[in-house]
């Protein structure tokens, strides 16, 4: 009778923690496709006119060549590819939008107000539904969406100098 209790408990305990640590929960039970959802804006962070960043949702990516970018404070290569977003968001051919990937609201507002915000509309992933919808494994991931909001491109990883120059940029110029 006890090593059944024992056994049980065990198996609440293993069932607990891979549910927490595989993300089980956005693995087997996504709400969200990239054809429907809605992000919520993060609170405390402004575009550069000084209005609040809007959040998005999926009928806010049709009609115009975006590029959806997946990042996280607490990722060190998501703070050094940081510049290259805010290089490319001064290009007006297309947006910048981002979705904040499992992270506190309070420390994503902080890292745009001391890095700056490139993006025309970001996001709270906080469950890291979006990016599971469209099969980002990590952050930082990098999508280039067409006017259509289908995938055109996508960059795994970070981008650095050389990978917007010869890779990036081109992508976006093809979408174009």
């Amino acid at each position: 009778m006890i090593a059944g209790a024992l056994g049980a408990a065990a198996a609440t305990g293993a069932a607990v923690y891979g549910w927490k640590r595989f993300d089980l929960r956005s693995r087997l039970f996504n709400p969200l496709t990239a054809d429907n959802f809605e992000l919520p804006a993060l609170p405390g962070v402004t575009l550069a006119s000084g209005a609040p960043a809007p959040g998005f949702s999926a009928a806010d990516l049709k009609g115009a060549v975006t590029v959806l970018n997946f990042w996280a404070s607490w990722c060190p290569p998501c703070v050094g590819e940081h510049p290259h977003l805010v290089a490319m968001a001064k290009d007006k051919r297309f947006r910048v939008f981002g979705a904040n990937y499992k992270d506190s609201p309070d420390n994503a507002a902080r890292f745009l107000r001391e890095h700056g915000n490139p993006f025309a509309a970001v996001g709270q992933d906080s469950s890291g539904f979006l990016s599971r919808a469209y099969r980002a494994t990590g952050v930082p991931w990098t999508l280039v969406l067409d006017r259509d909001a289908r995938v055109a491109f996508t960059l795994p990883g970070p981008m650095d100098r050389d990978i917007v120059a010869s890779v990036l940029l081109p992508a976006i110029e093809k979408t174009l």
